[in-house]
């Protein structure tokens, strides 16, 4: 089921990884931003298919057969996303690679930016991206850190790590978000993959910080420039409910920063207000308004302990908590007014 990589491109600088599933309706656009950009390094695009079950193979086809920088490799049974990713860098061959979703859109100019990016060999460059709706409407530029001028840093290097998570406003500066990572893929192969967090959806994330605490050097080039545009409201991480989607990101990060860098680290006690960023007071309250109307799928237990961890040290946090846990029900905003918001702030 798979199609072979191509003779006619020598050893590609650059793969464009892409772990899909389910995305007929959407990997066309993200084919056609990458396949349209014309480069004078050989690059490949490796499309990785957690066996769709849709018309993504079909759609995927037609673009290899006029291409012969796709390659396609379709899996015998779904193995999800931290599989997925892993899979398509094992199956590349550039000397980076850049993990990408298949309903993103790489914007023009995008992939000669990142080929000068990687030239000198940097283990892992950060980028930046827009949110836009559904239909790709441009929403607002998604912030990654509190001081965004580029920089490179040595991750390995304790105090330069910590700078590095002090200065993070969100978990995109803990690589959360697959789309703006491009990586050095000897450096990734170094290491097997993080078992205890396949599937935890973060296992990219637990890679890059094994790889911090293992080797004397891990260097990280963050540019603060819009490389892509996101599509919003298609997160496939809400499959099973709101809160659930939050415990992913809260209980998944808590889990493997503490894991890496110790309990008691500077690092994980940046996560609470890392975490804070992206939770803001309108997603707490859409997500306990969500679990009054659907206890069988959303917990309430789980949303008052995760809203009680990312708040207990920031400014007011015990009084934001017990006015979270004292009432009954959730203050209910309009729910038009809650989607704009949640829309503009997340592009969710």
């Amino acid at each position: 089921m798979n199609s072979p990589a191509p003779d006619s491109i020598s050893t590609p600088r650059l793969s464009v990884c892409i772990p899909v599933y389910n995305f007929g309706a959407f990997i066309g656009e993200t084919l056609n931003s990458v396949l349209g950009q014309a480069v004078a390094t050989p690059i490949e695009i490796v499309i990785l298919d957690g066996a769709s079950t849709d018309d993504t193979e079909s759609v995927v086809r037609h673009y290899a057969l006029r291409d012969p920088r796709l390659v396609y490799h379709r899996m015998e049974r779904k193995g999800g996303i931290d599989f997925d990713m892993a899979e398509s860098i094992r199956r590349a061959r550039g000397d980076h690679c850049w993990l990408f979703s298949g309903d993103d859109v790489m914007r023009p100019g995008s992939l000669e930016r990142v080929l000068e990016l990687v030239a000198d060999g940097p283990d892992l460059v950060l980028g930046k991206h827009s949110n836009c709706d559904k239909a790709m409407n441009f929403l607002n530029v998604h912030p990654v850190f509190r001081d965004e001028r580029p920089f490179d840093v040595n991750l390995a290097d304790t105090e330069a790590r910590r700078a590095y998570f002090a200065n993070c406003f969100n978990t995109e500066g803990l690589l959360s978000f697959m789309s703006g990572l491009v990586i050095k893929r000897a450096t990734w192969l170094s290491v097997p993959d993080p078992e205890p967090f396949m599937g935890s959806c973060w296992a990219h994330a637990a890679r890059a910080f094994w790889l911090a605490t293992t080797r004397q050097s891990f260097i990280v080039r963050f540019v603060p420039e819009v490389l892509l545009d996101k599509r919003g409201e298609n997160d496939s991480f809400l499959d099973k409910g709101v809160v659930h989607r939050i415990k992913i990101a809260v209980d998944g990060y808590a889990s493997i920063v503490g894991h890496y860098f110790g309990s008691e680290s500077f690092e994980l006690s940046q996560v609470p207000r890392i975490l804070l960023n992206e939770t803001n007071a309108i997603s707490w309250l859409h997500a306990k308004h969500k679990a009054y109307l659907n206890p069988s799928v959303e917990n309430l237990t789980d949303l008052l302990r995760m809203h009680a961890y990312c708040h207990v040290g920031a400014r007011h946090g015990w009084l934001k908590v017990l006015a979270f846990r004292a009432s009954i029900k959730p203050i209910l905003l309009p729910a038009a007014a809650m989607r704009f918001w949640l829309r503009r702030r997340y592009g969710i």
